[in-house]
Formats: C-alpha cells, structure tokens, sequence
C-alpha cells in the first residue's frame, strides 16, 4: 500500500470536467485507488463518488494505492495529477 498527499490546485475544485477525467485515468489502472478528504473516502474510479467529495481549491487529500503495482501507479498518477495542473504534491 501506498499513500501520496495533494493539494487542490483548481480553482473552481474538482468540478465534473477535471472529475472525470481524473477518473478515468484512475480506471486505467489495477490496482484500487482510494480518495480520501477531510468528510469522504470515496474510489478514484467514481466519478459520483469523487464529485460527491466536493473536493475544493486549497483542499488537501490523500490517494491510497493497493496493489502489486502500487508503486507504479502512484508515480503516474503524481505526475498526471502535477502535470494537468489539479493539485501539487504534499511532502509531509
């Protein structure tokens, strides 16, 4: 298991167009991923789920990766989420 902190970015937060396409990145993938915030932990491939959280600019949030790819995935997903501008990774 793998954990990984963000910071939201978007403005507007993860509204359905962002949602969506973070969702599916997520289901390109085995290994499950779990969005977890502040109120919800909800599956990165639901895209009610992950409209649901209500995920705001400036909002932190932890993605857990289960899997014997874990570790891959979660450096490609840091680099989806960074590269598209949805949020920055949090060094604890």
């Amino acid at each position: 298991m793998v954990q990984k902190k963000y910071c939201i970015l978007l403005k507007e937060g993860m509204h359905l167009r962002p949602a969506g396409e973070f969702c599916t990145e997520a289901a390109k993938y085995s290994c499950k991923i779990t969005v977890k915030t502040a109120r919800k932990e909800v599956s990165a491939r639901s895209l009610l789920g992950v409209i649901g959280a209500m995920i705001q600019c400036g909002e932190e949030i932890t993605l857990t990766f289960e899997g014997e790819d874990a570790e891959d995935v979660a450096r490609s997903m840091t680099k989806y989420i960074v590269d598209r501008g949805i949020g920055k990774e949090v060094i604890d």
